[in-house]
């Protein structure tokens, strides 16, 4: 497929001299004087900034779109361009977006798939059914338009060093693998890097032109591109005839769940498990406790003064189906927007299988499921 490809017009001299002239001027400074937040008052500083220019904030992260890529059929990149606000990231960490769907804010988060060194952060999104942010980035977010992020976060990071690395990825699960391959530096070292990229056919495979480019180019890296419908989904045998000491590689994860499932349950049968780090773009399915067969309990919202019969999902859920609108981002259990404090009763995290029954413990709404009666100050 070709990519297409869209960018915005370069701003005038005199605006950019403007923009400087302020900047020069220390508009931080200024803008953050306690007396002039009074005098704006009742809206503040930040929203006077934002009708000048939709990048000013004093404490946001704002991004202007500055190019589209059409990476595949379902899949765009978008390149931002950050404020002042924006601190850098590391590659294989991910952003909270945050877009304005129908007057609501709704924010998900995503990979960032650029380069370290690369003057724009660049998301890469793909859509999905039932995606309400993805498909919306990929139907309605124009070059000019501003979105706002969150700082980076996440621990699915290249470790440093000369340990071979064996990358194993599918779908969107290249994202955070590519910032990674992007921000190597191939001139130096002697890391051996080694992708086993599942993909089916060629047009749906993000990034596939500029992976074999790469594979092409530095003998470091070797690409082994992976059909499952030719040759079958991962498994033991399929690893060890690409791989001969695999014990010797440290490897990185990212993919669909069937896929990290399978390649979690080879390690771990090899003793391995300690070398395998993975990044989840979706949650495990929630089981209820061992001891228990039946979903039971209410759920009090002690600030609001309203409660629910436990319904068995995750209580993110459960509270907006009682009304209320808690913070959220990603629904995976990774930003931690939507933490809140469990005042009493028991939870069972998701992710981990624990169940915890402490009192006044902050947990993350959208991986716990109660466990009997539950109260959340919320």
């Amino acid at each position: 497929m070709t990519n297409t490809y869209t960018s915005a017009n370069t701003s005038t001299k005199h605006s950019n001299a403007g923009r400087q002239g302020f900047s020069k001027m220390g508009w931080r400074k200024f803008a953050g004087n306690p007396l002039l937040e009074r005098l704006a008052s009742p809206h503040g500083v930040s929203q006077y900034l934002e009708n000048i220019n939709p990048l000013w904030s004093l404490t946001d992260i704002r991004a202007k779109v500055v190019a589209r890529q059409q990476e595949t059929a379902d899949a765009t990149t978008l390149q931002l361009k950050t404020n002042g606000n924006w601190h850098g990231f590391k590659a294989g960490q991910f952003v909270t977006v945050t877009v304005e769907i129908a007057g609501r804010q709704v924010s998900r988060c995503y990979s960032i798939s650029s380069a370290e060194s690369d003057p724009y952060v660049s998301i890469t999104v793909r859509r999905k059914a039932g995606g309400e942010v993805s498909n919306f980035i990929a139907d309605h977010t124009e070059v000019g338009d501003v979105l706002t992020l969150s700082a980076a976060g996440g621990e699915f990071v290249a470790p440093t060093g000369d340990q071979p690395l064996l990358l194993v990825a599918a779908g969107s699960g290249i994202t955070p693998i590519m910032s990674m391959l992007r921000s190597l530096n191939w001139a130096t070292g002697s890391q051996p890097v080694t992708l086993l990229y599942y993909v089916r056919g060629r047009d749906g495979a993000i990034f596939l032109d500029e992976l074999t480019a790469l594979a092409a180019q530095q003998p470091r890296f070797e690409l082994q591109k992976i059909d499952p419908e030719f040759d079958g989904h991962y498994s033991a045998a399929q690893l060890n005839a690409r791989i001969d000491d695999v014990e010797n590689y440290q490897t990185l994860l990212c993919g669909p769940a069937s896929l990290m499932a399978a390649v979690e349950a080879d390690y771990a049968a090899r003793g391995l498990a300690n070398q395998l780090l993975l990044e989840r773009f979706t949650l495990p399915e929630p089981t209820m406790p061992d001891d228990s067969e039946t979903v039971a309990g209410d759920v009090m919202f002690s600030h609001s003064e309203r409660y629910a019969a436990n319904n068995g999902q995750n209580l993110l859920d459960q509270a907006e189906a009682a009304g209320l609108q808690p913070e959220f981002g990603c629904r995976r259990g990774i930003c931690h927007r939507c933490s809140c404090n469990k005042t009493a009763g028991a939870v069972k995290d998701l992710i981990t299988g624990e169940i915890s029954a402490r009192p006044n413990e902050t947990i993350r709404l959208c991986v716990s499921v109660p466990v009997g009666d539950v109260t959340l100050d919320l």
